[in-house]
């Protein structure tokens, strides 16, 4: 059933008042044609209750700006929805068509610092937010009494002689409520094993992100990526103000789970509009993104913090494999990814 306007509806009784449910919510598929985005797919979601945000069909269904009630959620880059044609995977290049936006996704045989594995070089964070959509559907409908929006597409790495990778991403929201789930399967469909690392790279700006805003998760354990912010460990969960030269730090937090094997991870400005308050929250299950990783970048122009589960570990491939927590994907092997992201604007 729809929750709207303080009230429960049957899809009967909405369809007395609206002709088109797009009045309320729904997909809207857009194409830009401006810049360094030019030719790049996206559909605009809208649930009615107040969420919107941007699903980026030629960047691996990533999840561009997003805002609860035009207030915005994510960081944004200056660099803008680049089209995958401007990517390269040298070194740190990965940062050149960085946009930022609600979720970027690093993967899919690598993540987190550049290295050399059996003589190959692997760039920052993968390829995987260069990957455009194959087989693009999008549907907003009617299933019983709830009205349901999904996005469908498939993204393939593929190397003549090397990884075959499927990622196959689907998006769902309902009208009516501030929520979406995004359910990935990773698929080796290559004719040997692949190294196998993901990572959902989720990135909160202002005002979500301000002087006060805290990182509500429980946790066993937090590490500092680099021995020189070992200090700061036991306050990495406190929000500062954007700082002139900030030096970005980035940890690592061992999440406790609920019964179910779920980690809840909110970013919460509790301040934010005299207190009428500000939150996302991050779920995703622990057996499928053993890692929590948090980057800290509290830096003026720059201002942003990462909230990102992930299988591996930060510090690249060949760290992975030499410390044994590379994951491996069989021919013909496949892995699911379950995560749900909700917004708040004003009292729980």
């Amino acid at each position: 059933m729809v929750q709207l306007y303080g009230r429960d509806w049957t899809r009967a009784e909405l369809s007395r008042y609206v002709a088109d449910m797009g009045q309320l919510g729904g997909i809207n598929p857009v194409a830009y044609q401006d810049g360094p985005e030019a030719g790049v797919r996206a559909l605009e979601f809208r649930t009615g209750a107040g969420l919107s945000f941007t699903v980026l069909a030629d960047r691996c269904m990533d999840i561009g700006l997003a805002a609860v009630n035009g207030v915005p959620l994510s960081f944004m880059t200056g660099v803008g929805y680049a089209h995958p044609a401007y990517y390269s995977e040298r070194g740190d290049d990965w940062h050149q068509t960085f946009a930022g936006g609600l979720m970027v996704t690093c993967g899919l045989d690598t993540f987190g610092s550049p290295s050399t594995d059996s003589g190959k070089e692997y760039g920052q964070h993968g390829r995987a937010s260069s990957l455009p959509a194959r087989g693009l559907s999008w549907d907003a409908d009617w299933d019983g009494d709830d009205y349901v929006l999904k996005a469908r597409g498939k993204m393939r790495q593929v190397s003549f002689h090397g990884e075959y990778l499927q990622l196959t991403r689907e998006i769902t929201a309902k009208l009516g409520e501030n929520r979406f789930t995004l359910h990935d399967t990773v698929e080796n469909l290559g004719t040997r094993a692949e190294a196998h690392m993901v990572l959902y790279h989720f990135n909160i700006g202002f005002p979500l992100l301000d002087a006060g805003t805290v990182l509500d998760v429980d946790t066993n354990r937090t590490d500092a990526l680099d021995e020189r912010f070992q200090g700061m460990v036991g306050r990495a969960k406190q929000v500062l103000g954007p700082e002139y030269g900030y030096d970005p730090e980035v940890v690592s937090h061992d999440a406790k789970t609920d019964d179910h094997g779920w980690v809840t991870a909110s970013v919460v400005n509790g301040g934010f509009d005299a207190g009428r308050g500000l939150g996302l929250t991050i779920r995703y299950r622990k057996d499928e993104l053993p890692f929590l990783w948090q980057w800290r970048n509290f830096r003026e122009r720059g201002y942003v913090m990462g909230v990102e589960p992930g299988n591996a570990h930060m510090r690249g491939r060949i760290y992975n494999r030499e410390q044994g927590t590379l994951q491996v994907l069989e021919v013909g092997e496949r892995r699911e990814y379950h995560l749900e992201v909700s917004a708040s604007l004003g009292p729980k």
